[in-house]
């Protein structure tokens, strides 16, 4: 299976990249085509989730890797894999939040999981109001 990036335009769908219009002048011409349908991930929304990322990295103190913070935030949010060792100790696995794996929809849910998770949780203890309301706002 070969996956390209389309625009709808006005009843046609037109290549968006270079990629998708380089497959599609390679298709003959009455070729018909199956098309899944995904909704592209707004770049925007995922800066936001990276912004919010840093703003919580900064207010925590056990941390010292962001990487693994984001690793915090998506357990925090649910956004995992359960992995039970032979020893019976559970350990939690994120799943990706990648562009290929997660469409804008799914994303958003998500983010609003993320920020729930985060304001639930002891992390947020000892925030201002001030920083309550930036996360809540997100």
């Amino acid at each position: 299976m070969t996956e390209a990036l389309y625009i709808k335009c006005k009843g046609a769908l037109l290549p968006a990249d270079e990629q998708s219009k380089e497959l599609f002048n390679a298709m003959p011409v009455g070729e018909e085509l199956l098309i899944s349908y995904k909704q592209g991930r707004s770049v925007q929304n995922h800066k936001r989730f990276f912004t919010l990322v840093n703003r919580t990295f900064d207010w925590q103190d056990e941390f010292t890797n962001k990487n693994v913070w984001v690793y915090v935030l998506k357990i925090l949010a649910g956004h995992f894999y359960p992995v039970i060792g032979k020893n019976g100790v559970t350990q939690y696995v994120p799943k990706s939040i990648n562009f290929n794996s997660a469409d804008e929809g799914e994303f958003r849910q998500f983010f609003n999981k993320v920020i729930q998770g985060y304001l639930g949780s002891d992390y947020a203890r000892g925030l201002s109001n001030k920083q309550l309301t930036m996360v809540a706002e997100y």
